[in-house]
């Protein structure tokens, strides 16, 4: 699909036998679009309010997609299948995030001049609480990161260094690590798995106490890292390296390093250059 002079054409995300995709551009010629995957053939196109904004892929829950948007910041939720919208709530106007959705709420983590964590109602669109982030350090109108939830009524967040736990239940920030954490963090069994200062930390979810660490044998980890049942996948500037998460011993690497995605037994590998990579797991 050929979207000619637009702003932006921003990463897309795959349900219901369908591909999902914002285009932006200002004003109403921002959409967002529906393809099924099969065929390439339209099944929606949907405007929507925007000012030359990136977005980060849609995130979609029970015939539903939440996406970043508006004049002036905020979150949209739309119909999965027909397109039409069901809400819009106003937020502070950053770009780069997409929402994380629960049973009941979507969750935005954005800054200025009101930074915090957002809880919107999924279903009606209504703010139902914030909690504020007092130590939120400006640096710039695009959040690049997506929050994560994690297993003890809890959002995880990477920010300017910072690592955070917003617990829901007593609407308050439980803990956070002013380090120097980079990219996503991933939550498994119990532990948060995160890059900080290139080295790969397990933390206690409930505390934030470290309970072991990682060290790649040559360079530092960066971009994403992907956390099964008994691995976990992150990359230097050069390899991909396969950790235990018992032993904590590398069982595997292989010379290629970008993004990581894990799907039917296999794990990817987008190099920056245009290279992917296909390993059998």
């Amino acid at each position: 699909k050929d979207f000619g002079s637009v702003f932006s054409v921003n990463p897309p995300s795959y349900a219901y036998g369908n591909v999902y995709i914002q285009t932006g551009n200002h004003g109403s010629d921002t959409y967002l679009r529906a393809y099924a995957a099969a065929t390439g053939e339209a099944i929606f196109q949907t405007p929507h309010a925007a000012q030359w904004e990136r977005y980060y892929a849609p995130t979609i829950f029970e015939g539903r997609v939440y996406v970043d948007g508006g004049t002036y910041g905020g979150m949209y939720s739309f119909d999965a299948f027909a397109g039409t919208q069901n809400w819009f709530v106003g937020l502070p106007q950053y770009d780069e995030w997409t929402p994380a959705v629960d049973a009941t709420m979507a969750y935005a983590y954005v800054g200025e001049y009101s930074p915090g964590l957002y809880a919107i109602n999924r279903m009606t669109g209504i703010l139902e609480y914030m909690i504020p982030d007092p130590d939120f350090d400006w640096n710039g109108w695009s959040m690049d990161l997506a929050p994560v939830l994690g297993s003890l009524h809890d959002v995880l967040a990477i920010h300017d260094g910072r690592l955070l736990n917003f617990d829901t239940q007593t609407r308050s920030i439980r803990w956070q690590l002013a380090r120097n954490f980079t990219g996503q963090p991933s939550v498994a069994r119990g532990f948060i798995y995160a890059i900080d200062d290139g080295t790969l930390v397990a933390l206690d979810e409930a505390s934030g106490q470290q309970a072991w660490s990682w060290q790649p044998p040559e360079g530092w980890l960066g971009g994403s890292i992907v956390v099964t049942g008994t691995h976990l996948f992150a990359t230097t500037a050069d390899n991909v390296y396969a950790v235990e998460l018992i032993s904590h011993d590398v069982a595997w690497s292989y010379p290629a390093a970008g993004q990581l995605a894990l799907g039917e037994e296999t794990l990817y590998i987008a190099s920056s250059t245009g290279m992917l990579t296909a390993i059998s797991m």
